[in-house]
């Protein structure tokens, strides 16, 4: 079966002293190269996995950069019953996540390309873990929360939002999780329609279903969400109540048939929209190529040190058989 790909190298070094240069460089190629931004097309769209970041662009083939839809994770944060912020995660939005995959999956019973981006975050001293699953499927499909029933239109991401142990300090406080969906041009007010398990919000070219329920301790549950625009981006906020174990939460976005107005690109505050992030992938991809190309030059170097002397040992070893 169709196993993830763990971008991380592995905590030992091969013995490559057996190993031939070209294996080597396979190797290490193989580890370094996945790091870095990986693109997607299935049907109709692509989606872009920027890096190590954690954010997802959903784009058509035809067009990725006048039509798209983006989302990045911005914060999470444990508010009091007086809404103040008792706990929280230093620059969530700049988290060193990792992913897993693409590989294959199922999604309701339909094929579905799947990625898995994980971060481990520190609060209050403890590790919590939060995993973002995410798939892009070929073709409408109903899914199942617990007890919640969605419909995911083909061509969307639908994602799982995973949080493990987070220690509240009172189980009357709240969680509260946001992220930014980014649009090109100008998308104006978002528009607000109720769906099937949930609310669709379309801002310009892209549409998030916000799902009113949350899997909370594997128990279904009642939660609230707030959309606020700011110019191309829509600042999105879900607040879940407190639990002992886990939180599982089901929303999804995708693209629309709208056309970008302005035709410029949606910014995130003061930088310069899509293509900052561009810019840090090519430039993550030349440091993780560099960083492989010191990596191969120590590997090369113990492989020749190593090769050398096994032929002085095998040369000691024929001496000693002369003395005999």
């Amino acid at each position: 079966p169709d196993r993830p790909r763990y971008c991380t190298p592995p905590l030992f070094i091969p013995s490559f002293q057996v190993m031939s240069p070209t294996k080597a460089l396979s190797l290490l190629l193989a580890i370094a190269l996945p790091c870095q931004a990986v693109v997607i097309y299935n049907g109709d769209v692509g989606v872009q996995y920027l890096g190590r970041s954690g954010q997802i662009k959903l784009f058509p083939r035809s067009d990725n950069s006048t039509k798209f839809v983006k989302i990045k994770w911005d914060k999470i944060e444990e508010l009091n019953a007086q809404g103040r912020k008792v706990q929280f995660v230093n620059n969530f939005a700049s988290q060193d996540f990792e992913w897993f995959g693409p590989y294959s999956s199922q999604l309701g019973g339909n094929n579905a390309t799947r990625v898995d981006l994980r971060a481990f975050l520190s609060v209050g001293g403890n590790t919590v873990g939060f995993n973002i699953s995410t798939w892009l499927i070929n073709n409408d499909t109903v899914v199942h929360n617990g007890n919640q029933t969605l419909n995911v239109t083909r061509n969307s991401i639908k994602f799982t939002v995973d949080i493990q142990d987070w220690p509240f300090q009172n189980t009357a406080n709240v969680l509260t999780f946001g992220a930014k969906l980014l649009v090109p041009g100008n998308p104006g007010r978002p528009q607000r329609n109720r769906t099937r398990g949930g609310e669709k919000v379309r801002f310009g070219t892209g549409d998030l279903i916000v799902v009113d329920q949350a899997v909370v301790d594997g128990e279904n549950r009642n939660i609230s969400s707030s959309v606020e625009e700011q110019g191309a981006q829509l600042l999105v906020e879900w607040t879940f109540p407190s639990f002992q174990n886990t939180l599982n939460y089901d929303p999804s976005f995708s693209l629309n048939g709208n056309e970008a107005d302005g035709g410029g690109e949606g910014g995130d505050g003061g930088d310069s929209g899509d293509n900052t992030d561009d810019t840090g992938v090519i430039v993550g991809s030349v440091f993780g190529v560099l960083a492989a190309v010191a990596i191969i030059g120590v590997v090369v170097y113990y492989y020749c040190r190593a090769r050398k002397r096994a032929q002085q040992d095998r040369g000691n070893e024929f001496q000693a058989g002369l003395v005999a």
